[in-house]
């Protein structure tokens, strides 16, 4: 018995079907790259609101800026401090003492990720959210 080998046409079917695959599964892909971006930077929202909120019960009012966080020990790692996706600071915004518990306080930059879509944002009480857009 003779052994047949693969030919030229044979070769290039099955390159052009493994082409077609990867070419229907890179949205899906690209869509969960995002969405671990995003965890990323709902982690590291959740960290700096637990710092955030130990300042403020020791100094009873809010950082100047985030940083001072980092520079008094109540975060560890400077990385926590910026956005996964943008690889940019989050945004700060002071609360004033009269700031309710619902106020945002740190927010990706460059609100919203990726394509325009979710972004995790902060706000004053600790709890961190999705603030979805619609263009």
């Amino acid at each position: 018995m003779t052994r047949r080998a693969f030919t030229l046409i044979e070769l290039l079917v099955v390159i052009a079907i493994i082409g077609i695959l990867a070419y229907t599964v890179q949205p899906a892909l690209m869509a969960a790259n995002e969405h671990a971006r995003l965890t990323v930077c709902r982690a590291r929202l959740m960290e700096v609101g637990f710092a955030l909120r130990l300042y403020m019960s020791d100094w009873d009012a809010a950082p100047a800026t985030l940083d001072s966080l980092h520079a008094l020990g109540y975060i560890d790692n400077e990385m926590v401090l910026e956005c996964a996706y943008a690889h940019a600071p989050f945004d700060y915004h002071r609360p004033g003492p009269d700031a309710r518990k619902n106020t945002v306080v740190a927010s990706c930059p460059n609100h919203p990720h990726g394509h325009g879509r979710s972004a995790a944002v902060l706000d004053l009480s600790g709890k961190v959210s999705l603030h979805r857009t619609r263009k």
